[in-house]
């Protein structure tokens, strides 16, 4: 990692330095890559979905356990195929203008997860997206709500870090925080 070190945020450093996300930095790459392996099936009764995400909302999602409602659309992708999808937008595959930097991974009830698919969801790259936001299904109150009455945890599951996604790790960042829905 050696150079690009300095584009790590102190949580990022904080969960490689634990063991919960490895290196997957290769030779000569120009950004960090950080990443942990998902469980195999989601713990009983949740389902997984992920969303990429930008240092401001994993920001205020690490300070408040809830995610903002900065975004129209703000989609959750389910399962492997899921998180496939939404890496896409850090490796430069696919393009959106809030930046992403990292994906997380939630673990959210299955019958949440079912009645907010159900409510509004399309299909994008061969996966099916829920939209939480309000140009959506509207469904982020309903998720938040799951992740402040700890029915839903998180955690980050990939990371980018480097020019490209940051200048420098000088940027404020919080320590890491213990909000609800927080997995550790």
């Amino acid at each position: 990692m050696g150079k690009l070190n300095k584009h790590l945020l102190p949580h990022e450093r904080a969960l490689l330095e634990a063991g919960q996300l490895q290196d997957k930095t290769h030779q000569n790459a120009s950004s960090v890559w950080l990443s942990s392996p998902s469980p195999s099936e989601a713990p009983d009764g949740t389902t997984l979905v992920y969303r990429p995400i930008g240092d401001a909302e994993l920001t205020c999602l690490r300070e408040t356990g809830q995610l903002p409602a900065t975004q129209p659309y703000l989609a959750i992708i389910q399962g492997d195929v899921g998180r496939q999808y939404a890496e896409k937008f850090l490796n430069g595959r696919k393009k959106v203008d809030t930046h992403p930097s990292s994906v997380v991974e939630f673990a959210v009830r299955a019958e949440l997860i079912e009645r907010l698919f159900a409510k509004h969801s399309k299909i994008e790259d061969g996966t099916l997206s829920c939209g939480l936001g309000s140009a959506a299904g509207r469904g982020l109150p309903a998720f938040n709500a799951a992740l402040e009455a700890g029915e839903a945890t998180w955690r980050i599951v990939t990371v980018k870090a480097g020019p490209s996604t940051r200048p420098t790790s000088s940027q404020p960042a919080s320590a890491p925080s213990r909000a609800p829905g927080r997995r550790t």
